[in-house]
């Protein structure tokens, strides 16, 4: 099983595509690879974070409530697990927030962070993110968008033998967002709730 793309290590779920992208936003630019491998899966864990302003849903790096998530996704899943990301750069703090119904087959991971590295947030995700996917055998795909923070893509993974999967990944301000949703949920629902998260 694959585990959803996230800054720190969290429960195996499945693989992750983090995304930036906004409501009624255009593709600016997209990259897609595909590789099939046995290699067992691998978690993408960035090198670095963004930098974060808390606004709205996401004050002070903590976990949004289920009910945000219900309500903003349209899904039914449980209170969030929590724990700090890995492998962040001195000065940044964040959090990871992994939210699932009782059978795992909705799973939400949010990804907030903050400090000196916002402008090489998304970037990053992405590199680790198409590492993972391509030694899973699996197509990735990110589609730069406009509309969502000043910087935003959206990200599917799919193919291999492992459920598809997609998200958004946004810059704005000092704040790093990924959302990470399984079984994928349509590009403009990633695109509102990411910015009714960004406030």
């Amino acid at each position: 099983m694959r585990t959803l793309l996230r800054l720190g290590s969290v429960v195996p779920v499945a693989l992750a595509a983090t995304l930036l992208a906004c409501g009624s936003s255009t593709p600016t630019s997209t990259t897609s690879s595909t590789t099939s491998s046995t290699a067992p899966p691998s978690t993408a864990i960035p090198t670095a974070a963004p930098t974060a302003t808390p606004t709205s849903a996401l004050a002070g790096l903590t976990c949004p409530s289920e009910s945000v998530i219900n309500a903003g996704l349209g899904v039914s899943v449980a209170a969030p697990m929590s724990q700090p990301p890995d492998d962040l750069p001195a000065g940044s703090s964040g959090v990871v927030c992994t939210y699932s119904d009782s059978a795992a087959t909705q799973v939400v991971v949010i990804d907030v962070a903050t400090g000196p590295v916002a402008s090489s947030f998304i970037s990053l995700v992405e590199a680790g993110e198409q590492k993972s996917a391509q030694g899973q055998g699996s197509t990735y795909t990110a589609t730069d968008v406009s509309g969502v923070g000043s910087q935003a893509a959206i990200v599917t993974i799919s193919g291999g033998t492992n459920p598809a999967e997609n998200g958004i990944l946004t810059v704005s301000g000092n704040t790093g967002l990924a959302i990470t949703v399984l079984p994928p949920l349509s590009q403009s629902q990633l695109e509102s709730f990411a910015s009714q998260l960004l406030g």
